[in-house]
């Protein structure tokens, strides 16, 4: 909730709509982390899924964990992008663009609690950022 305040602003000068599942599960890990990668996986979005967007938030339950998702309306990643997204200044060599941090330090705190992170580009050109956390003795309860 904290990554969906702070972004506030920029959501609602864009025009974007977010959707939230009615309740999440409960998981371990570090709570100021987990607010780090929505923030980013939010900013993301906001950046590049363009006016007036819909970005999806969701979860489901996995035999061994949890996996959660941002989707959005917006266009997409180029399919010969997606292989770097998760990767630290891929962009380096591109003037003037953006220097690509923040899916780095999704992946980089996903997997510090065990999991792993994402993106599959759907058929209709858009695509979901995903990341998993395994299943834990407090979420196995849930």
């Amino acid at each position: 909730w904290g990554a969906m305040q702070r972004l506030e602003s920029r959501m609602l000068k864009s025009g974007v709509t977010v959707a939230n599942p009615a309740e999440w599960p409960i998981v371990e890990g570090v709570p100021a982390w987990f607010d780090i990668i929505w923030s980013n996986l939010l900013a993301n979005s906001l950046d590049h899924a363009g006016p007036n967007a819909r970005i999806e938030l969701g979860w489901e339950k996995l035999p061994t964990g949890y996996r959660f998702w941002l989707r959005d309306s917006g266009p997409g990643v180029p399919e010969k992008k997606a292989a770097s997204l998760f990767y630290p200044l891929d962009r380096l060599s591109e003037l003037n663009a953006p220097r690509g941090l923040g899916l780095p330090i999704v992946r980089r705190l996903v997997e510090a609690q065990g999991g792993q992170c994402g993106y599959e580009r759907a058929s209709s050109g858009s695509g979901t950022f995903y990341f998993t956390l395994p299943l834990t003795e407090l979420s196995s309860l849930t």
